[in-house]
């Protein structure tokens, strides 16, 4: 069981959950202490207080914790769909193969390209300066 542990990513992740960011999915998973239900950043259910919550990077650190999945939002089922940004970045990088991805051409397409990077080292371990190598197929 790893709760993140670091304030800052805490308060981050607090934020982005009541504003249902969905550039955060796949990216933590909220435990409810008071309901024992996690759940996924972009979730409808009433948002708890915060000193009712506990954050995690993984499905299976919330559930080695004892919460179990919400039946509204299904964190399981959705584990390990990328956020729309990184569909955008890898749509970008298959249709354009020659040229390198850079921070500039994501941010023109309204893409995070730091969201981009911990999505891609969160789930293949691979830091991208670029996403035109190391893109899965």
């Amino acid at each position: 069981m790893m709760p993140v542990t670091d304030r800052i990513e805490i308060q981050k992740y607090y934020r982005a959950l009541l504003a249902k960011d969905p550039s955060y999915v796949g990216i933590f998973y909220v435990g409810v202490k008071t309901t024992s239900i996690f759940c996924i950043a972009t979730c409808r259910a009433k948002k708890p207080k915060f000193e009712n919550t506990e954050f995690f990077r993984t499905v299976k650190d919330a559930l080695d914790a004892g919460y179990r999945p919400c039946k509204i939002c299904r964190p399981t089922e959705n584990a390990n769909e990328a956020p729309k940004q990184v569909i955008d970045a890898i749509r970008i990088s298959t249709e354009n193969p020659k040229i390198r991805i850079s921070d500039a051409l994501l941010r023109e397409h309204q893409i995070s390209p730091e969201i981009v990077r911990r999505w891609f080292k969160k789930n293949y371990g691979i830091y991208l300066s670029g996403l035109s190598k190391n893109v899965p197929n």
